[in-house]
């Protein structure tokens, strides 16, 4: 009878994003309303708004972001912010979440977010006797 090895590159070394999702949920409050964003991605960086969904940068008055991480440890990070504008940019950070708005040159606005956390990580190793 032969035993099938482990792989071990693909229990611990190799690729974290087969193990991790990130769910981006983002209200933005402009003119009176409040448009949802949601995404869910395996990279730890997103562009969650672009000029394409023509939010006037200037109409923005304040935002609330979700990010929850599903994978071997469930993480979730919140922030809620009032939108201050230093040179047609906003940009929040915490230990964990990195949020920017950038006024782009016809008035509306990108928003990016990185997720700044470490990965977990499985190792299969035999105990120490």
């Amino acid at each position: 009878m032969s035993s099938k090895p482990i792989n071990i590159s693909f229990f611990g070394g190799g690729d974290d994003k087969m193990f991790c999702q990130n769910i981006f949920h983002l209200t933005v409050f402009h003119n009176n309303t409040a448009t949802i964003f949601e995404d869910a991605s395996n990279d730890k960086y997103i562009n969650i708004i672009t000029s394409d969904d023509s939010i006037q940068f200037d109409s923005i008055k304040c935002y609330e972001l979700t990010v929850s991480t599903i994978s071997f440890v469930n993480e979730s990070y919140s922030i809620k912010s009032m939108f201050t504008v230093e040179d047609d940019i906003h940009v929040h950070k915490e230990n964990n979440v990195y949020i920017e708005f950038r006024k782009n040159q016809d008035g509306t606005a990108n928003c990016c977010i990185h997720i700044n956390k470490q990965d977990s990580r499985i190792f299969f190793t035999p105990p120490n006797y």
